[in-house]
């Protein structure tokens, strides 16, 4: 509701002069989770906990799929933990992990990536439900030469691309 609040009032005033609306969040406004650049890790915090549940739920369904996932007998959608920080920066090949051992960094990966796309792509939504024909764009999809790790959040460029709210991605390269 705040976004549109915002465009509406834009709108109305410069409305003629604006061809679109680029959305910025989370560090440096490029979709960077808060502290990435500092060496800090995110998704410990309740929200973040219960997001991750949450996206293992809808991939695996049951229970029993999640254990033969995660290779783990005792583990349940109620007693899920994000991996640790050594289990988030381990990777059993190098720089690849191993998803018979290390299918649990994989998922809290992919989950952290595709919240992020997610995120961004309600925002260009809530331009969408304004200003239909106006641009919706937003920095995204960054190499690893520039977010360095699987934890920036910038790794579900198919995810963005496939959504039907944003017409451009920014990037440096």
């Amino acid at each position: 509701k705040q976004i549109g609040d915002v465009i509406r009032l834009l709108e109305a005033r410069y409305g003629d002069t604006i061809i679109g609306y680029h959305v910025g969040g989370q560090e440096t406004a490029e979709w960077f989770y808060e502290k990435f650049w500092d060496g800090k890790y995110a998704g410990y915090e309740g929200p973040g906990v219960e997001g991750f549940k949450a996206f293992l739920r809808a991939k695996y369904v049951t229970d029993a799929a999640l254990r033969t996932a995660w290779n783990n007998p005792s583990i349940t959608f109620d007693n899920v933990q994000t991996p640790s920080v050594s289990e988030l920066t381990s990777a059993q090949y190098g720089n690849f992990r191993n998803p018979a051992t290390q299918q649990k960094a994989i998922d809290f990966d992919d989950f952290q990536n595709s919240d992020m796309a997610d995120a961004i792509s309600l925002m260009c939504k809530a331009i969408k439900d304004v200003v239909p024909n106006k641009l919706a764009l937003a920095f995204y999809g960054y190499h690893f030469e520039i977010s360095g790790s699987s934890r920036s959040g910038h790794l579900a460029l198919n995810r963005l691309l496939s959504s039907p709210y944003i017409d451009g991605i920014c990037a440096p390269y």
